[in-house]
């Protein structure tokens, strides 16, 4: 899997959202449908055959390994309250992976294979295409960034207690490192005294940053729907004083 095929994916996804956007409702509420589905069969036979097996340290932990479940059932079942959160969930997680995905995808590649890095390019794609049509349909509310941060929050709280419970045989999973401020250590261990200050700083920052991300994502959402949505119900308007 070479660079140029990683951003080749990465071009025809985007353009293919571009086209999705421009349908009727009810296709795209039948397509989040349809990815919702998808994401909820796979991803929960799969963690359920791996924890079946006494495979514990497959429970979903990531960032993007829970939201392929919230995601599903926010929509399948329609969580109103869950729908700002796992759709920023799944934007962040879908986006951030495709843009990382073409400078490191032959290490990827070299390291969990072919078949494995596909199935993980495409269950990211899902998210992303899902975020978009669902910012198409959906006008998000006022509160979307405090409910982000709230049910972030209660997220990072089950990722904490995973991480007491289960010893995962992945120890890079991104979401710990994060957590235990891996990237601060050395400098903790020069400055000894003030350790607990400098992982408080660090978690405050990206905390900071995280909140930076919501309230982006909370513009694009509202630039999408308006841009979309609102120029289609103009048109419909329009269509039918043009028929009387």
């Amino acid at each position: 899997m070479t660079i140029w095929f990683a951003l080749m994916w990465l071009i025809s996804i985007n353009a293919l959202a571009f086209i999705i956007l421009k349908s009727r409702p009810m296709i795209i509420k039948s397509i989040i449908i349809t990815i919702s589905l998808i994401l909820v069969l796979y991803k929960t036979t799969e963690y359920t055959l791996q924890i079946a097996s006494g495979n514990l340290s497959k429970i979903p932990v990531e960032f993007s390994a829970v939201t392929y479940i919230l995601f599903g059932l926010t929509f399948l079942f329609s969580i109103r309250v869950l729908k700002p959160f796992v759709t920023f969930a799944a934007f962040l997680s879908g986006f951030g992976y495709l843009i990382v995905f073409p400078f490191i995808s032959e290490f990827l590649v070299s390291v969990n294979g072919f078949q494995t890095k596909l199935v993980a390019l495409i269950s990211h794609s899902l998210l992303y295409l899902g975020s978009l049509l669902v910012m198409k349909l959906e006008l998000l509310p006022a509160s979307t960034r405090k409910l982000i941060m709230i049910w972030t929050l209660l997220v990072v709280i089950y990722q904490i207690g995973m991480g007491f419970i289960i010893q995962f045989e992945n120890e890079f999973l991104f979401i710990y490192i994060v957590l235990e401020g891996r990237a601060i250590i050395g400098l903790q261990e020069a400055l000894p005294g003030i350790a607990v200050i400098i992982y408080l700083v660090y978690f405050a920052g990206i905390w900071f940053i995280y909140y930076l991300l919501a309230s982006l994502f909370y513009l694009i959402s509202q630039k999408i729907y308006y841009r979309y949505s609102i120029k289609e119900l103009h048109q419909i308007k329009n269509t039918k004083k043009y028929e009387e």
